[in-house]
Formats: structure tokens, C-alpha cells, sequence
């Protein structure tokens, strides 16, 4: 029914537990790992481990982002994807030196297949999410940022700007307004254990010779 993954500082899995549901019957799996992921409150797993006063418990955005949905009219509004897609963006940041390194290899790229002058937006417009996340690292905003970006995303959705063409609202007031309130007091758990060393280099690639 729940599976616990414990790991290190590398992003490796040491241990996979799975039991009947979170708490007690975890706790055995303190004795063999230096780190693990959870969250704060009643259920928190660091009683666990206490003997490692350096673990960071944290929450992972994957059961952070899930609650949101909840406050949607429905997922088929037209606003949804864009939504869901800006929430992710309010709690990380992408790193500039990366981004801009990789705005030169696609303008490059570009200048290679016979483009002349490419404008921004033809640099920008052909790199997929997919290639951001690949080359660009990634980092959690802090508390204080996120906790306004997240407010400042919800609030206008409220109104007509949170209409379709036909309409309807993307979201419920009341709802989105109880979640919110729940969820803004886990914006702490989400931010990377500070010094933690959240990337290594792996492989290196080339393109137009950037």
C-alpha cells in the first residue's frame, strides 16, 4: 500500500520499503541509510533517525503539485495545462548560465542549417521542455518567492481572467482558497537541503559547437 524509497547525497535508491501504509512500520529502514525524503506534521519519519541530526526531510513537488488539481472545475478547461504548467515554474527556478548556453548552441544550430540572423524568438521557439530540463539545472526558489508566486498565480484565476471562451471558471474559489491554505504551510518542505550538492556532470555534449 506505501512505498518508502530511501537514498544518498548521489540520487542513488539504497532501500525500497513497502508496507501496509506510512509510520511505525518504517522505522527499521533508518538502520541502513544516511538520507531520506518525506515531509513535515504528525506522519514525519526523522523520529526515525534521529541519531543523524544532519538529515534533511524534505517533500517532494510530485505529491506537492496533485493537491492543486482538486481546486479545478475540470482538467479539460483550456487553461489547465497552462496552469499546472506555470505552478511547476513558481517553485523552480532555471539556471541563467545554463539557459543562455543553451540559447547560443540552438542559434548556432540555427546558423549551421542556413538560417541568417536568427531572431530570438526563432532561438527560443524550437527548444522543447524536454531539452531545458536535459541541459539546464534546476533549483527551488525559497519560501518567501514561491509562497508569492503561487499567490500571485492563483489569485487572478478567480476572476474573468480564470474564464474560458465559453465561460467557465477554471477554478472553484472556495476550494482552491482551503487548498492553498493547507498547502502554503508545506512551502518550506520543498526547498533544497541548503549546500546540497543537487547535480553532478555526467556526459558532455556539443551542439553547433557550443
Amino acid at each position: 500500500m506505501w512505498a518508502t524509497n530511501v537514498g544518498n547525497e548521489h540520487g542513488q535508491v539504497l532501500l525500497s520499503v513497502l508496507t501496509e501504509g506510512e509510520g511505525e512500520e518504517i522505522k527499521d529502514a533508518g538502520r541502513h541509510c544516511v538520507q531520506v525524503q518525506e515531509c513535515c506534521g504528525r506522519q514525519c519519519v526523522t523520529k526515525y533517525f534521529d541519531a543523524w541530526p544532519f538529515l534533511h526531510v524534505n517533500l517532494d513537488t510530485w505529491h506537492f503539485i496533485p493537491r492543486f488539481p482538486n481546486g479545478c472545475t475540470t482538467d479539460k478547461h483550456q487553461l489547465y495545462g497552462p496552469f499546472m504548467a506555470r505552478l511547476s515554474c513558481c517553485m523552480f527556478k532555471i539556471d541563467e548560465d545554463d539557459y543562455a548556453r543553451q540559447l547560443r548552441a540552438k542559434r548556432e544550430e540555427l546558423l549551421l542549417q542556413g538560417v541568417p540572423n536568427p531572431s530570438e524568438n526563432d532561438v527560443i521557439q524550437p527548444i522543447s521542455p524536454d531539452e531545458v530540463s536535459r541541459h539546464c539545472k534546476r533549483a527551488t526558489r525559497g519560501t518567501k518567492e514561491t509562497t508569492k508566486h503561487i499567490t500571485d498565480l492563483i489569485a487572478p484565476l478567480g476572476g474573468e481572467r480564470g474564464l474560458d471562451t465559453s465561460g467557465v471558471p477554471l477554478i472553484d474559489s472556495i476550494k482552491i482558497s482551503d487548498i492553498w491554505a493547507k498547502q502554503s504551510q508545506h512551502v518550506a518542505c520543498l526547498q533544497d537541503p541548503p549546500g546540497a550538492r543537487l547535480y553532478r556532470q555526467v556526459s558532455t555534449v556539443k551542439k553547433g559547437g557550443i
